[in-house]
């Protein structure tokens, strides 16, 4: 495989309720070609052992010793990436299958694009729709 395109970042900081689906949401991407770095903010609960049993060589994992909260654990993410791309996630977030294919597709056909978001669906605990939200701006 050569280079990733792209690096999904996520922080966690005792994230178990919804680590799991998350992680496995960006791992079963249409689209492999990616790094998965996540930043371990310090959890007390077992996150750090249930990102490591994922063992996926797409995932790396940096465990921080102290909670510096999730603002300076991103930009300590964003220091530690060299892919054109990066894509953000949450650990309370699903990715569609497709969503990093879609993604990766529009930015090819559109060099002049420098940030791309997506529409959000907020779904309850037992993954029932809530809410909604797709809006669109094309220029600034």
């Amino acid at each position: 495989m050569s280079a990733p395109d792209i690096t999904v970042l996520m922080t966690v900081r005792n994230g178990e309720p919804h680590l799991n689906e998350a992680v496995e949401s960006i791992l079963n991407q249409s689209y492999a070609q990616f790094r998965f770095l996540i930043l371990d903010n310090a959890s007390t609960d077992d996150s750090r052992d249930e990102i490591k049993a994922f063992d996926d060589s797409r995932i790396d994992l940096i465990e921080l010793s102290e909670d510096i909260g999730q603002t300076a654990a991103l930009n300590r993410g964003l220091d530690m990436i060299d892919t054109p791309w990066v894509a953000r996630m949450d650990v309370d977030d699903v990715s569609l299958p497709n969503r990093l294919e879609l993604q990766m597709d529009y930015l090819t056909k559109h060099p002049d694009v420098a940030l791309l978001g997506t529409a959000v669906t907020w779904i309850d605990g037992q993954g029932k729709v809530i809410r909604k939200s797709s809006s669109v701006t094309n220029d600034m």
